[in-house]
C-alpha cells in the first residue's frame, strides 16, 4: 500500500473516531439533565439534532471558519 493510501485511510479513521465520540457526547447530553426527554420519539429527535449541530461544526471547521 502507497504511502498515500495509508495517510488517506489514516485521515478517513480519525474522521470516523471523531463521529463515533460525537455520538458517544451527543447520547451523554441526552442522558444528562440539560436534555430531558419525555418520550423515544423526542429522545432520538435530540439526537438528531445533536449530529446536524455537529455536522454544522465540522462543515465550518473544514471550510476553516471555526
Amino acid at each position: 500500500m502507497s504511502a498515500a493510501a495509508i495517510n488517506m485511510l489514516s485521515k478517513e479513521v480519525t474522521n470516523l473516531n471523531r463521529q463515533v465520540d460525537t455520538l458517544i457526547n451527543g447520547f451523554a447530553r441526552i442522558e444528562n439533565e440539560t436534555f430531558q426527554p419525555k418520550n423515544k420519539t423526542e429522545c432520538i429527535s435530540n439526537v438528531r439534532l445533536i449530529i446536524k449541530e455537529t455536522r454544522h461544526k465540522l462543515n465550518k471547521k473544514q471550510l476553516g471558519l471555526a
